[in-house]
């Protein structure tokens, strides 16, 4: 049973200001009560223009829900507070936060506004009731700062700055910054691809569509856990780099790129530490995406005779490693390439390490003509004005890097001879391509072969007879 004991009302200047901005309604069942901003003056209008709008005359009629009065009246105050300041220079940049409770029968509804809060005392323990509409309380939600960061932001930013701005958050995501590049084994990488940017694939697009969000709270209520990661192996220059980073862009998570050289450490038990490092630093980073640029070149030398070799160093890291991936609670994504799959111990791609492993094979006939008109458009190039199913059949068994390649090579050429680019320039860059399919055709048919029962195809037209497993 929920009552009102007492009405109570009080309101502080705090520590900053000479004079209060707030504004306050007790009426009940309705109590309201508003704390502007925007200076004196036009914080003192914005409380009062958003109390105005509760005060006049508001009413719920029987068992009709108020939560959705309340939001209409705070969604006019709002506009009000809006034009006003559109219309007055000085009460521009004025604003206010809001909380508003409705006290009915058998419970409470609230509705609140920036980052004021509502409380319930209960057994003299104050329990808050309601989430911050805030940059810094949404960056907390997301991941990208704890509470303690978020503490050090309004304290920094007070001394730095004399107030709480978005600037301070960017001093806080810069310090993380910094902080990996002083560790030389981890840095921070600006992600600007999506799944958009990259020409077909469409089986791994699926997948990694299918897991967008899982993350958030209702997929946990759902009993879903957090993805693991994937490792995508293939021909070189098919775009497995480019989808570990477009995975963080589509998600919008932090990409963070682990640096495999700057692991290893002439001292003896130092390259363990800096392993478990790696580690500690990306679970308070998470959720994040780690990419491990391939992956056979950090764990190539853990095999049986690794002891004779390196001291067994290699086969601790593996060992390392293979605990994290399969203990770990904190959602860090392990996006991993890799080129020679062979070199790989077999204990690190089997399931419950990685969730999926993907195969990138030489792109098909409309794959190919996707990677045409992804690249001419990012090149300023109208594709429509181009033959893209001739260029894509003359570029068969190209990869999307060699086609790239040709593009630019036929750029070139068009510029220095004041020309048009056009069909025929492409195709003569193509004529004079040798691609890695023939000069290396052994190799791939070999990694095809070895694909062909263990990984799931990452192009959907090479995924007919193979179907992607639900998880």
């Amino acid at each position: 049973m929920l009552r009102v004991a007492e009405q109570f009302s009080h309101s502080d200047t705090g520590l900053q200001r000479r004079a209060n901005e707030d504004a306050f309604l007790e009426r009940a069942p309705l109590f309201v009560v508003a704390d502007g901003m925007g200076g004196a003056q036009g914080g003192e209008v914005a409380s009062r223009i958003a109390v105005e709008h509760f005060a006049r005359g508001f009413s719920v009629d029987g068992a009709e829900d108020p939560a959705p009065r309340l939001a209409a009246r705070a969604v006019e105050a709002n506009a009000e507070i809006y034009s006003r300041a559109r219309g007055d220079a000085k009460l521009d940049g004025m604003g206010t936060t809001l909380t508003v409770a409705y006290v009915g029968p058998q419970e409470i509804s609230l509705a609140h506004v920036g980052d004021s809060r509502a409380y319930r005392l209960h057994d003299g323990t104050l329990e808050r009731l309601t989430s911050d509409h805030s940059l810094v309380e949404e960056l907390i939600r997301q991941g990208r700062l704890t509470e303690e960061e978020a503490e050090r932001a309004v304290s920094q930013a007070l001394v730095a700055r004399y107030a709480l701005s978005p600037e301070a958050v960017t001093d806080v995501l810069e310090a993380k910054k910094e902080l990996l590049r002083h560790s030389g084994m981890l840095q921070f990488v600006d992600v600007s691809e999506t799944m958009a940017s990259i020409g077909g694939l469409e089986n791994l697009k699926r997948w990694l569509a299918q897991r967008r969000g899982a993350w958030d709270e209702a997929a946990r209520a759902f009993g879903l856990e957090p993805p693991r990661g994937m490792v995508v192996l293939g021909v070189q220059g098919c775009g497995k780099s480019m989808c570990a980073r477009a995975v963080a862009g589509e998600w919008k998570l932090p990409l963070v790129k682990f640096d495999s050289s700057a692991v290893f450490d002439k001292y003896i038990g130092e390259t363990e530490k800096r392993i478990q490092k790696v580690f500690q630093v990306a679970e308070s980073l998470s959720p994040c995406v780690l990419w491990i640029d391939e992956l056979e070149k950090v764990f190539a030398g853990s095999g049986p005779d690794s002891a004779s070799v390196d001291a067994g160093v290699s086969s601790r890291i593996l060992a390392a490693f293979l605990s994290w991936m399969q203990d770990r609670k904190a959602p860090v994504f392990v996006a991993a390439t890799c080129n020679n799959v062979t070199a790989l111990p077999p204990e690190l791609i089997r399931k419950g390490r990685f969730d999926e492993l993907f195969f990138v094979d030489l792109p098909n006939q409309a794959e190919r003509k996707a990677i045409l008109a992804i690249q001419l458009a990012r090149r300023k190039h109208n594709p429509a004005e181009f033959d893209l199913e001739q260029i894509a059949r003359a570029a068969d068994g190209y990869s999307g890097a060699e086609i790239d390649a040709a593009l630019q090579s036929a750029m070139y050429r068009s510029f220095a001879d004041k020309q048009a680019l056009a069909t025929q320039s492409l195709l003569q860059a193509l004529a004079v391509t040798v691609p890695l399919s023939t000069t290396r055709a052994e190799e791939i048919e070999a990694l095809r072969e070895w694909a062909r029962s263990r990984a799931v195809p990452a192009s959907l037209a090479d995924a007919k007879a193979q179907a992607i497993p639900s998880k």
